[in-house]
């Protein structure tokens, strides 16, 4: 095992985090598709990605549906149990990405909140909720085509964060 050099530290983790109303459908699917595209691109071990819902109903499982689309698309996920958005995970994200306008205005119109349709150029994620999985398949295939621009956000968001934190830490010594 080679040994770290002298002065060098281990990059932050990116953390990305989804949000939907539940978390049970769009942001868990969003989650672990961003996972999948990231681990296929060899950077999972670079991110910390996770998802919450506004209205989320803690422990609620993932929809059935929804499972159904990650496996049909080879996208691994565990038990998934809906979390309900907080400051503190709010605060910890570099990029929150929300699937709707007003998931947005909920969660607060700063910097780093972002819709995916902002990063695609396209439009809000529909909520397939109680739909048959054909509308599944369709928000899935949205979120899997807007992993490259969520990527470019996640990267271009943390580095500002991070060239922030440096700058003030630099006035702090002056």
């Amino acid at each position: 095992m080679a040994a770290r050099k002298k002065g060098t530290a281990k990059a932050p983790k990116i953390k990305v985090l989804f949000v939907c109303t539940g978390n049970t459908c769009r942001s868990p699917m969003a989650e672990y598709l961003f996972r999948d595209y990231l681990k296929k691109r060899k950077k999972l071990s670079k991110f910390t990605v996770t998802s919450a819902g506004i209205c989320a109903q803690p422990g609620d499982t993932m929809s059935e549906h929804s499972q159904t689309v990650l496996r049909q698309r080879g996208a691994a996920f565990g038990a998934h149990k809906a979390t309900q958005l907080t400051l503190k995970a709010a605060e910890a994200a570099d990029l929150i990405v929300c699937m709707t306008a007003a998931h947005k205005r909920a969660v607060g119109d700063v910097e780093k909140v972002v819709t995916v349709a902002e990063l695609t150029g396209g439009k809000d994620v529909p909520d397939p909720f109680g739909q048959d999985v054909a509308a599944y398949n369709d928000c899935a295939e949205y979120l899997a085509y807007a992993c490259e621009d969520i990527y470019d956000a996640a990267v271009e968001f943390a580095a500002k964060a991070r060239e922030t934190v440096a700058k003030t830490g630099a006035d702090c010594t002056k």
